[in-house]
């Protein structure tokens, strides 16, 4: 937690150095996180308050589509969210400056998965055997319920735009 804090506090000092506008400002999704985390998100914002005045920091729970929509616009400078947001937002530049663990999770390289659900008697046995079906996704840009899955399907060559027949979400 110190050795997180300090990076931040080091980014922060070199904005404040640099003569740009010392807010920090911090979007947090609402969910997917551990029960075990939010002491830590309360602990981060109350650090940060302690050091740079509550003036200076704002740090709000924010909807999934409205984060996005406000990194984006320079709205927030730092994001608290899911590994999927994260690594979907590096293409754009998002660096990650911390992971957390939990007890139930304690290796986030081994922690989510995908699977590919069909019915028994689909004569679907394959990632080929899969072409021209319907896919149904919990929702269109979520991490590993869709985007992870549908990668797979472009890893193996195929185009996932015209893959399935076709998509509900």
């Amino acid at each position: 937690m110190i050795l997180r804090l300090f990076f931040l506090f080091l980014l922060v000092y070199s904005l404040i150095a640099q003569g740009a506008e010392p807010l920090i400002r911090v979007g947090m999704t609402e969910g997917g996180h551990e029960k075990e985390h939010t002491q830590v998100f309360d602990e981060t914002r109350d650090a940060l308050i302690k050091k740079f005045g509550k003036e200076n920091v704002s740090f709000d729970l924010i909807h999934v589509n409205q984060l996005v929509s406000k990194i984006f616009s320079g709205e927030v400078n730092f994001f608290i969210s899911t590994t999927g947001l994260s690594r979907r937002l590096q293409a754009d530049g998002a660096r990650d400056l911390a992971t957390l663990t939990s007890k139930r999770f304690p290796d986030p390289n081994l922690s989510y998965g995908s699977v590919f659900l069909t019915r028994k008697d689909s004569g679907i046995s394959s990632i080929a055997d899969m072409q021209e079906k319907v896919l149904v996704g919990n929702r269109p840009l979520g991490f590993y319920g869709y985007v992870v899955p549908i990668g797979e399907i472009a890893r193996h060559g195929y185009k996932p735009k015209d893959f399935f027949r076709k998509k509900f979400s």
